[in-house]
């Protein structure tokens, strides 16, 4: 079934079993349900976790050909490309790779295009364009927007996605206690939010 597939390949995302994730999503074609974009979410998930982990061995050749993968929209997915694809989680991570492969013009390349995916509403959008704004030298832009999402998680009644992507922020800053913290209040709100319980358990004491 194909709710049991994605759920067995987030178990190993989570564990960091990015490659046994990503097998999971190839020679089946799913027929997505009501709220199946978390086949998608999924994927991309262990595509963006298989290529930090190149990235982090300084196999940027991988690295790159990792996170492009994150950007298709394979068809056995049942899922096709939007008008407005949200990928500028994979076009930041995807100009990292090109950057220390000295393809300077193609890394410039796919941090404008986070920044143009980071001007919607949807907050890890705004912050993926924020950080690739920095990557090109507009930090007072990114500064502005990085702001406005911890502020949205310090009202009185933060949304529990606020506080997961004022966690993603803090943690960009450097800000790993008040990243814990922000992962937890998440999940206090909403326990289904398995993004925050990864980037939690991603966190170090």
């Amino acid at each position: 079934r194909d709710t049991l597939r994605v759920r067995r390949a987030l178990l190993y995302a989570q564990q960091r079993h990015f490659d046994e994730a990503l097998a999971l999503f190839e020679r089946h074609d799913f027929r997505p349900w009501e709220g199946g974009e978390i086949i998608r979410q999924v994927y991309v998930l262990a595509c963006v976790g298989a290529g930090q982990r190149h990235f982090d061995t300084r196999d940027f050749r991988a690295a790159e050909a990792t996170f492009r993968k994150a950007l298709e929209y394979p068809r056995n997915l049942g899922i096709g490309r939007p008008d407005k694809p949200r990928d500028a989680e994979a076009l930041y991570w995807l100009g990292r790779a090109l950057q220390e492969e000295g393809k300077t013009e193609e890394a410039r390349a796919a941090w404008q295009k986070a920044a143009e995916d980071g001007k919607g509403l949807e907050g890890t959008s705004r912050l993926y364009g924020a950080l690739a704004l920095i990557r090109l030298g507009r930090a007072r832009e990114a500064e502005k927007i990085l702001s406005e999402l911890l502020e949205e998680a310090s009202g009185r009644n933060p949304s529990a996605s606020a506080l997961y992507v004022a966690g993603l922020a803090d943690r960009a800053q450097g800000h790993e206690d008040a990243a814990r913290e922000e992962f937890r209040r998440a999940l206090e709100l909403a326990p289904s939010l398995w993004q925050a319980r990864i980037e939690l358990e991603r966190a170090r004491p």
